[in-house]
């Protein structure tokens, strides 16, 4: 007699909080912190099974480690800010239904929307759409994930012209892939979003540039948007690129998937490389010209790992090709010796 083999389970262990749980497999997160907590607080915008992120719909199975994604923490503030960008969305589609708003660089704590399109000028149309999107946290709308069919996801995107969304899917093994919504637009659900549109209190929309910018509460407090400083410079820049990689033929994601794969993505690496190089040597000839009027320090700021200690070796060949002996004074080994590191 041969026994019969269950690949599943009609319960699931579930460890919350330190103490465990068997419920029936199957089980939302939502549903089961309803039982376990008695209510769910809107700080709670999802969770992690097995340390994989997830919405709060995500129906549990097998041994699960449940935690908390909260605002405040690093993830909770990612799901946050994703989720204010979909009622963004939903409220551009029902208010300029002719207008497609694409998201750019982060910009300090907000997110820079190019606008495209027929538009009404920038400053009423930020006023408008921060309206509707207090209308929508108001209404505490659901975020609603759906899985559907490779075929079913692009027919809708061919409907409605989105180029940058079927250049992503034209990659994608999968044959289902999930979406997401809270109204009439549907975007591809890469990650988490909040449950319902009550958990984002907190948002503003203001024309800067050549676009709109969402602006975003601080990890420290939900409840409140920190002042806003202008971010000239580093707009600058980002407008300057967005340009350079539009020549490139670089417009989105899905453009950068099809270089890689035909082979193409190196000649737009020695491009990089080639237009940093200039603008290193355009830094070299503006200090050269400083130090004839005194100056003697040029110091060099980034987060950890971002480059700084090349991109210095890089614009000291450039300062000796500009005439000059530039002494570099790496900070690299100021907590630990460089013997150690």
């Amino acid at each position: 007699m041969v026994e019969e083999f269950k690949l599943s389970n009609d319960h699931v262990q579930v460890r919350y909080r330190g103490e465990a749980h068997t419920i029936p497999t199957g089980t939302r997160v939502d549903d089961f912190l309803q039982v376990a907590d008695g209510t769910i607080d809107d700080t709670v915008l999802a969770a992690t099974v097995n340390r994989r992120a997830v919405m709060l719909d995500f129906p549990l199975r097998g041994r699960v480690d449940l935690e908390l994604v909260r605002y405040g923490s690093r993830g909770g503030e990612l799901v946050y800010k994703r989720s204010v960008s979909l009622m963004l969305y939903e409220a551009c589609l029902e208010l300029f239904p002719e207008t497609r708003l694409a998201i750019g660089q982060s910009l300090g704590n907000c997110y820079h929307f190019e606008v495209r399109g027929d538009h009404s000028p920038l400053r009423e149309m930020a006023r408008a759409l921060e309206d509707r999107m207090r209308e929508l946290h108001a209404e505490r709308r659901a975020f609603i994930r759906e899985t559907v069919t490779i075929e079913e996801i692009e027919d809708f995107f061919k409907k409605r012209g989105c180029e940058d969304k079927l250049a992503l899917l034209a990659t994608r093994r999968s044959s289902t892939v999930h979406t997401i919504r809270c109204g009439r637009f549907v975007d591809l659900a890469h990650s988490p979003f909040a449950p319902h549109t009550g958990c984002l209190p907190t948002f503003a929309v203001r024309a800067y540039g050549d676009g709109l910018l969402l602006r975003f509460p601080r990890r420290a407090n939900r409840d409140r948007l920190p002042a806003f400083k202008p971010p000239k410079k580093l707009y600058a820049t980002y407008v300057e690129t967005r340009h350079w990689q539009e020549l490139l033929g670089v417009r989105h994601v899905g453009d950068l998937n099809r270089l890689a794969l035909n082979g193409k993505i190196k000649d737009l690496i020695h491009i990089s490389e080639g237009l940093h190089e200039k603008k290193i040597a355009a830094i070299a000839d503006r200090i050269a010209s400083g130090v004839h009027d005194g100056l003697k320090l040029v110091t060099i700021a980034g987060p950890s790992s971002s480059g700084k200690t090349t991109f210095s070796k890089r614009l000291s060949v450039q300062l000796r090709v500009a005439g000059l002996e530039p002494v570099a004074l790496s900070l690299d080994d100021y907590y630990v010796d460089r013997d150690a590191t």
